[in-house]
């Protein structure tokens, strides 16, 4: 997974665009945290934390915080920022699946769509994880594109041209995996030419509430932004 996720963050998408130099991924953070910062405990465990940006806000408001990703370009540029403002937040570079952080948190997030980077087995692996890391009472914080109801209203788009450091990059979807739950989405160059092949995991209400249930957490708030069918999820330890 590790060289997937790396490869996608060079090749297709941007990482520096999770760092904590960039605007845009500040302002929305800043955003979503103030909204819901009586979830926010004084301890947050921020599961691919990509460039850090929750824990540089969450530091400000007196939190403790420690960031995991799997990425390293990610991580080293938290790191460096860290090093830069003075930061105790402390990131680790590792699979969320396997990884072991010491400590039990208050709060755990899965922020900025990251889900769509894992199908269901995997972030049942991920949830069963954190057990060590949770307490009764601990909540737990993710948001994801409602993809089921994107379908439904027919606003997937097959085919989705943006831009890479001024360079054309189009996102051609191939098929949809039944088994896995996943979207085959094919990364085309300037010359038309696949240069990547990637997942995209398909994420519904319907879909995550029943496996964090059967996992011992309760929906205590959930958000739908109706225009980008954008839900944030805000799950309770009993």
């Amino acid at each position: 997974m590790a060289t997937r996720v790396r490869a996608y963050y060079r090749r297709h998408d941007d990482y520096r665009r999770y760092l904590p130099t960039h605007e845009a991924r500040v302002k929305d953070l800043t955003g979503l945290f103030s909204t819901n910062k009586r979830y926010f405990g004084r301890s947050i465990l921020d599961v691919a934390c990509g460039g850090g940006v929750l824990g540089f806000i969450a530091e400000k408001e007196g939190r403790q915080y420690v960031g995991v990703d799997i990425n390293p370009d990610a991580i080293a540029g938290a790191r460096r920022h860290a090093e830069r403002v003075r930061s105790r937040n402390r990131f680790v570079l590792g699979d969320a699946r396997k990884v072991k952080v010491a400590g039990r948190f208050d709060t755990i997030t899965l922020l900025g769509n990251a889900l769509c980077h894992f199908n269901t087995s995997e972030f049942a692996e991920i949830v069963d994880n954190l057990r060590r890391n949770v307490k009764r009472g601990s909540h737990f914080i993710v948001d994801y594109r409602d993809v089921v109801q994107i379908f439904y209203r027919r606003g997937w788009a097959h085919r989705f041209r943006q831009t890479r450091d001024g360079r054309p990059m189009v996102s051609v979807t191939k098929r949809l995996d039944s088994v896995s739950g996943e979207l085959v989405i094919d990364s085309l160059g300037a010359t038309g030419k696949s240069q990547l092949e990637f997942t995209y995991g398909v994420w519904s209400p319907f879909i995550i509430e029943p496996m964090m249930f059967s996992r011992g957490w309760s929906l205590e708030r959930r958000r739908l932004n109706e225009k980008k069918l954008v839900c944030i999820d805000i799950y309770r330890k009993g």
